[in-house]
């Protein structure tokens, strides 16, 4: 399956987050999968990425590191460039919130169209819409058989 994230892995795959053990599990499930993670070479979330990751200790980044090992290989995250994007219907582009369009264009180009939120309101928008399916982080780790960790 082709996955798209949006921020909320980023936040917690920074150090201190206190999510790292779930952002390393969901790395596991991923790998172990053979999932792939579409990721949008420029976006907010590439900028969030890089922020958190010039920002952290560097004995504190191991979660980051792999995180960028794993951007190498596109068997894992697939780097989505601008000239792939296109634009989106009409209706989907009306209905989607401006600051997750860049996610939403994303979810266009993927074959699973599939992205994985913290967000509700990204949810009630644009799920079901042009076959997008926006799946709420809880509901994503309940069918990957995760759960949070403390």
């Amino acid at each position: 399956m082709e996955l798209i994230f949006n921020e909320w892995f980023v936040e917690y795959i920074a150090p201190g987050s206190g999510d790292e053990q779930l952002v390393a599990a969901i790395l596991d499930v991923l790998e172990a999968r053979g999932e792939v993670l579409f990721v949008r070479r420029k976006s907010p979330w590439v900028d969030k990425l890089y922020r958190y990751a010039n920002q952290s200790a560097r004995e504190r980044r191991r979660l980051v590191r792999r995180f960028f090992l794993l951007m190498r290989n596109p068997a894992v995250v697939r780097l989505v460039d601008e000239e792939e994007i296109g634009n989106l219907p009409a209706l989907l582009e009306e209905v989607t919130p401006r600051k997750d369009r860049y996610l939403v264009e994303l979810a266009a180009v993927s074959r699973d169209r599939t992205i994985v939120t913290t967000d509700s309101a990204l949810r009630a928008a644009v799920d079901g819409n042009c076959g997008i399916r926006v799946l709420l982080l809880e509901e994503f780790l309940e069918e990957y058989g995760l759960h949070r960790i403390g």
